[in-house]
């Protein structure tokens, strides 16, 4: 994999683990799970955020903040379950946004960075990497990445993630079972029904 480092007019300053790929590993039924490492190095502040070209499909804590001096920030990104896996998947990307942050108080991260000039923005563009785990085989396919994207379509994609996490997925497991206490609880009542009808006779 080569790393995608594109940049406007500055060198990222923030150190990105992973930095080659983000990789999704599960059977994506449920909610997958990764973290990503963000490290200042510098003896400035550094604020930040984590934008993706599919921003429907994941939840991101936190999507921005700010980092102290030689401080590290943990991002945690959260793929929404799939009810089958689609050929977008190979276009996913995340991009994480970095510029220096003033001396003294902020009073707003969101005007901060509608006042910085766009040469000053830092940024790193990651591809997305989905190993499919099959339960039953314990075997992993791996979606293959697509080439064909421009970074010019990549570039007029990028959207901010929602911070937190929406409503729990539903289990087909469950489903099931609740489907089955309900038609246990018909035939009782409907048993309750006949013994009545056949005193009353």
């Amino acid at each position: 994999m080569v790393k995608d480092t594109s940049v406007t007019d500055l060198s990222q300053v923030l150190s990105i683990e992973p930095s080659t790929q983000i990789t999704f590993r599960g059977d994506f039924r449920d909610v997958v799970s990764v973290d990503l490492s963000l490290r200042n190095s510098t003896n400035r502040r550094v604020c930040f955020k984590v934008k993706t070209n599919y921003p429907h499909r994941y939840f991101v804590r936190p999507n921005g903040g700010l980092i102290e001096p030689s401080q590290q920030q943990t991002v945690t990104i959260m793929l929404q379950p799939l009810e089958v896996i689609e050929a977008e998947l190979k276009l996913h990307k995340f991009m994480v946004q970095a510029i220096f942050a003033p001396d003294g108080p902020i009073t707003g991260l969101e005007r901060l960075w509608k006042e910085t000039r766009q040469e000053n923005v830092m940024d790193t563009k990651i591809p997305c990497v989905f190993e499919q785990v099959l339960s039953t085989k314990q075997e992993v396919t791996q979606v293959p990445r697509y080439r064909g994207t421009t970074e010019t379509e990549i570039n007029g994609t990028m959207a901010e993630v929602k911070p937190e996490v929406g409503a729990k997925s539903e289990k087909k497991d469950s489903e099931s079972t609740s489907f089955a206490a309900l038609l246990i609880v018909l035939l009782i009542l409907l048993c309750i029904i006949l013994l009545a009808y056949l005193k009353l006779k």
